[in-house]
């Protein structure tokens, strides 16, 4: 880890967004069926109401879910202010502090049944540790904080002088993405650090986080499995396992022009590399960084047949080559930022390597040059609340650069001219937590959805038309994919599943 790059930094606007679909009424009964449209409406509403009791009784299922879905309700209220009265629906917000009114309403509107009692923030954080349910900051350290938790500022205690938000992101650097009522007079998106950032009259660190109940951290580690749509019919083969270890946490896949395909999986913080031949068969998993403590992977090839992994480390990305020699250059420093928080990659047709940096919800975009020099680091989407980030070249050269922002998939491209054409939805959904991405040889862009665990493949024409997503892996247990093209057409789905 020699060398380091700088990185710029520039404003941008905010994605275009599209307005939903408009619901129509059905028509109306004829005077004929009124009566019986009234009595299949009646049962309708009955078995309704037996299965909301149903649901009410079973609690929280899915923990991801509902760990996402707080952070989305959050994160859609940014903006929400006591000037023009948007905030009242929190409640009394022109008259009284209301930054845990806020964080009260975030809850019960993602469906946590037990809510504090209190509306001061400090007094938030006791009611939590009367119940077991506070996590302390340890002194000078950054504690146990997740997606969805709030996190109180000052010790627990009936009294005021503090304030709370809402948890929508963990960085691995240890900063955390909050979003937070009464912040500003208005609800604000925040980075802060744990250790550092003081809020309140009082201008009190972060005394610890305030879990929501029956919600358990979601399993992020699995095996790893691989799957093929054979580019001659466009079925897929199957998920079959490649990897068994289920230690790991990341993967990340990569096609060269000789068709095999390269997977590195992530375990333990350390990167290893494992090759599909042609012929279908595994070299098996070998060490290339064991640094140990390497959080995000990347992987990318280019024109030339260089393999670039890209890996995540404190917040830093650093760059590592395995040349058509079969030798790796080791990891250097690409980016020095510090704060990022997903990384994705693809390689042009001219050589060159294009790495695309989540950074406090920002997407940032640098170039390596067939010299082996970087352009530095800039702006291409403002939005400030994106989650994920994934990459992929055509074979027109053009770059797609998908994005997820409250479980929606959105699509940017530059062409070849440089010129971007600005976030568009390519998936409404709303809850999806993974995007992958790979060109295929026909100029289409193949899009890889996780929803609930399960894998979706939708495709963009070269028309600019999306067939909409389809089921490629029904499973429901997985945890991450993606995804990589080899020279023939066919499109290789990698996924992480217990």
């Amino acid at each position: 880890m020699i060398t380091t790059s700088s990185s710029q930094h520039i404003s941008a606007s905010r994605p275009p967004q599209t307005t939903p679909p408009i619901a129509t009424a059905p028509p109306t009964a004829t005077p004929v069926l009124a009566r019986a449209a009234r009595i299949v409406i009646n049962l309708a509403i009955m078995l309704a109401i037996v299965t909301a009791g149903l649901v009410a009784g079973t609690g929280t299922s899915d923990a991801a879910t509902t760990r996402a879905r707080i952070a989305e309700i959050a994160e859609a209220e940014v903006g929400k202010n006591e000037a023009d009265g948007s905030c009242l629906k929190f409640g009394p917000c022109t008259t009284t502090p209301w930054c845990a009114y806020f964080t009260k309403w975030v809850w019960k509107t993602a469906g946590i049944t037990e809510l504090p009692d209190t509306y001061a923030a400090r007094g938030v954080g006791l009611w939590a540790q009367e119940r077991g349910q506070f996590s302390p900051r340890p002194a000078d350290g950054i504690g146990n904080p997740e997606v969805g938790d709030l996190a109180v500022y000052g010790t627990p205690a009936n009294a005021t002088g503090g304030h709370i938000g809402v948890i929508t992101a963990v960085h691995s650097n240890g900063t955390l993405t909050t979003v937070d009522g009464n912040y500003g007079d208005k609800v604000a998106r925040r980075t802060v650090d744990p250790r550092r950032t003081t809020s309140g009259v009082d201008s009190l660190k972060i005394s610890g986080y305030v879990k929501p109940t029956g919600v358990q951290t979601p399993t992020t580690k699995g095996r790893v499995f691989h799957n093929l749509r054979a580019a001659a019919d466009g079925n897929w083969t199957g998920a079959g396992l490649v990897d068994g270890n289920a230690e790991i946490t990341d993967t990340a896949e990569a096609g060269d022009r000789d068709g095999r395909l390269h997977v590195l999986p992530l375990l333990n913080g350390q990167v290893f590399h494992n090759v599909r031949g042609t012929n279908g068969q595994w070299t098996g998993a070998s060490l290339i960084d064991g640094n140990g403590a390497i959080s995000k992977v990347a992987a990318a090839t280019t024109s030339n047949d260089d393999l670039h992994v890209l890996t995540l480390l404190n917040g830093r990305v650093f760059h590592n080559m395995r040349t058509t020699d079969g030798q790796w250059t080791g990891a250097q420093v690409a980016d020095d930022n510090g704060a990022i928080s997903d990384i994705a990659a693809a390689g042009d047709r001219d050589g060159r390597l294009h790495v695309l940096t989540l950074l406090n919800g920002q997407v940032f975009h640098n170039v390596r040059g067939t010299n082996g020099q970087w352009t530095g680091a800039s702006l291409i989407d403002g939005n400030g609340a994106i989650s994920k980030v994934a990459a992929a070249t055509t074979s027109n050269d053009d770059l797609h650069v998908l994005t997820l922002l409250n479980g929606r998939v959105f699509h940017n491209m530059r062409t070849t001219d440089g010129q971007w054409t600005g976030a568009q939805v390519a998936d409404d959904n709303g809850a999806i937590s993974d995007i992958a991405a790979a060109g295929d040889r026909d100029g289409r862009l193949h899009v890889l959805t996780l929803l609930n665990g399960r894998v979706f493949h939708n495709m963009r024409g070269t028309d600019g038309q999306w067939t909409g997503a389809s089921v490629s892996d029904p499973s429901g247990r997985i945890v991450t994919i993606a995804a990589a093209t080899t020279p023939n057409g066919d499109l290789h789905q990698a996924t992480l599943a217990p």
